[in-house]
């Protein structure tokens, strides 16, 4: 019989029709859990909020100059993205500032803290992906390479330079 993550089990149980085949895999997970010494606390996938602010404090120790903010800050501003992702309306009301006469717009600083709380994750991310891939002396001449082919590709306003700015 093959041993399987919890999860899988769990997900096959939820999806299961069968009575008996969901008796069956719980006692399978429950077996395999009991004599590995895991609890249930041991197998449950984190939440979103456990990894987000996980990994802004991975980001905050591994690039200390990036200006990510608190844990709270981060949660806030994730919260609001992810609002904002999935359409809901809070976002646009939480994120607003008074723009005078009864009028309001978005919170220029609530912006820049969310894409620079998402360049500071994505750069890290791209770091840590090229350095365990084997790529990280090369990075530089990839990211050169990358920025000079969508900027061949994009719209330029009138008077931008017609090459990419040197690094």
């Amino acid at each position: 019989m093959p041993l399987w993550s919890s999860r899988i089990g769990t997900e096959q149980r939820k999806a299961s029709l069968d009575e008996a085949v969901k008796s069956e895999l719980k006692e399978r997970s429950d077996v395999l859990r009991q004599d590995l010494g895991f609890t249930d606390a041991d197998v449950r996938a984190p939440s979103y909020l456990t990894l987000v602010r996980h990994a802004a404090a991975h980001v905050r120790e591994q690039l200390p100059s990036t200006l990510l903010g608190s844990d709270d800050a981060v949660e806030r501003l994730w919260r609001a993205s992810a609002g904002s992702a999935h359409g809901k309306q809070w976002p646009a009301s939480e994120l607003t500032v008074a723009a005078g006469a009864g009028s309001t717009m978005p919170d220029p600083a609530a912006i820049t803290a969310i894409l620079t709380l998402a360049d500071a994750v994505v750069t890290y991310g791209v770091m840590r992906f090229a350095d365990r891939s084997g790529c990280a002396s090369e990075l530089s001449s990839i990211q050169q390479d990358a920025f000079a082919r969508v900027y061949a590709k994009i719209p330029l306003l009138p008077g931008a330079p017609q090459q990419p700015p040197a690094p």
